[in-house]
């Protein structure tokens, strides 16, 4: 005796294999993740980013080792255009265009987890570039009514740490013209209020 809701129900099935297979197939795979940091001291919190990146098998190439800080006090004014020089050039030296880039903080920062689910996380928000956020403005609080309001999380951009598609983080940093004590926080905020390039 036939029964087609068996045979329909072995289709389904056979279909919703072939449609978990296509996702995981779909994957970043964790080798294409490359986190770059800039660090021109040796801290404590530095090296407790780098035990914790080692520990859930980061790789990392640090910027800007044994070159003098020269983007401005955080504590006191805005800064960090060093930042977003070192980055510019390093891209410049990455051939791979498939590549994902994770530019990351790393004094205050620890890994909590692995690149497997990092990536993953990064695919479901769907963007090409994805940054931290805040709950307040800095360092122009003129520019409040400028963003956009969001459902769920912190409103304001963050620079501390972003990961992207390094063809569209290219593109992104391709204008950076600044000085090392200008600030990269507004530099990113200024691409991310303009709805053509955000």
């Amino acid at each position: 005796m036939n029964h087609p809701f068996l045979f329909l129900l072995s289709c389904v099935f056979l279909c919703a294999l072939s449609s978990l297979a296509n996702s995981e197939n779909q994957r970043i795979p964790e080798d294409k993740l490359l986190v770059l940091t800039v660090a021109t001291k040796e801290t404590d919190g530095f090296r407790r980013f780098l035990r914790s990146a080692k520990h859930f098998n980061y790789t990392v190439k640090v910027l800007g080792r044994g070159e003098e800080w020269r983007g401005g006090d955080y504590m006191s004014a805005p800064g960090g255009g060093q930042k977003v020089r070192l980055l510019k050039a390093a891209l410049l030296e990455i051939k791979s265009e498939d590549q994902i880039i994770l530019f990351i903080d790393s004094y205050d920062v620890v890994f909590a987890s692995g690149p497997k689910e990092l990536l993953r996380k990064f695919q479901q928000a769907k963007h090409k570039v994805v940054f931290s956020s805040e709950s307040l403005i800095w360092p122009d609080r003129h520019l409040e009514d400028k963003y956009p309001h969001v459902r769920e999380g912190n409103r304001f951009l963050g620079s501390g740490g972003f990961i992207g598609y390094i063809p569209s983080i290219k593109e992104m940093i391709a204008n950076w013209t600044g000085e090392e004590n200008d600030s990269d926080q507004l530099f990113f905020t200024k691409i991310y209020i303009d709805p053509a390039k955000r």
